[in-house]
Order: structure tokens, then C-alpha cells, then sequence
């Protein structure tokens, strides 16, 4: 339930980002700009026999003072945006139905240094009966 969850949005934001996309916030900061597909959690919906899942996807830009790292990093955010369907949503390749629940800014620190991010709460309902 949770593994095929960030599966399929690891596999989504792979096939159309020309980006890495890791399962852990990289400690290189070499390897900015990524993507990192987080831990997958779930809780009851207000449905019977329905958990909504969800998993939190960062899009980490270069340092403050990188070039245009806001610039790349709001661009970024909105192509990420779309690719998962927006508030609509989108279908995984498995047939998941993805959304976008949240989208919230947060300074995450990579070796020691200060990097912008993206923080895409992403919603994905199963019935467990």
C-alpha cells in the first residue's frame, strides 16, 4: 500500500523530469536541483474501509545565491504542479489516482548550507477492504 504509493510518484515525476529524483534529501549539494520522493504515510478517511495515503515530494533548488535558483526553483514547483494533475489530479502508470492535497515553501539545510524547497503533500485514497 505505502511502497506502491511513493512508487508510483517517483516513477511519474522520473518519466517527465530531466531531474534525479532520490528517495532521501541528497547530502551532495552537487546534486541540486532534485527531486526527492519522501516517506509515505496513511490514516483512516471519513469513509468506511478507505485510507487516504499520502507522500511528500520536495523539489530542492540550488543555494540562495546560485543564479536564478528562485527562478528555477518556482518553475520547477509549477511543471510539478501540472505533471501531477493539480487538484484534479492524474493516473500513475498503475493506475493510482494521485493529487496534489498541499504545496508549502521550506528552507531545508544541505551540508550545512541554506536551499529553498517545495513541499508537494500528494493525496492517494485505497480501500482496504
Amino acid at each position: 500500500m505505502l511502497t506502491a504509493l511513493r512508487a508510483a510518484v517517483a516513477e511519474l515525476l522520473d518519466t517527465a523530469f530531466d531531474l534525479d529524483v532520490y528517495d532521501r534529501v541528497p547530502d551532495d549539494v552537487n546534486a541540486l536541483p532534485c527531486i526527492v520522493v519522501g516517506y509515505p504515510s496513511a490514516a483512516p478517511a471519513s469513509e468506511t474501509a478507505v485510507f487516504d495515503r499520502e507522500v511528500t515530494v520536495y523539489a530542492i533548488a540550488r543555494r540562495h545565491d546560485a543564479g536564478d535558483a528562485e527562478g528555477e526553483l518556482v518553475t520547477l514547483a509549477d511543471e510539478m504542479f501540472v505533471e501531477l494533475g493539480g487538484t484534479r489530479g492524474v493516473r500513475s502508470s498503475d493506475g493510482l489516482h494521485l493529487t496534489v492535497e498541499r504545496v508549502t515553501h521550506r528552507v531545508i539545510q544541505i551540508a550545512g548550507l541554506d536551499h529553498d524547497a517545495y513541499l508537494f503533500t500528494i493525496e492517494s485514497p485505497v480501500a482496504t477492504c
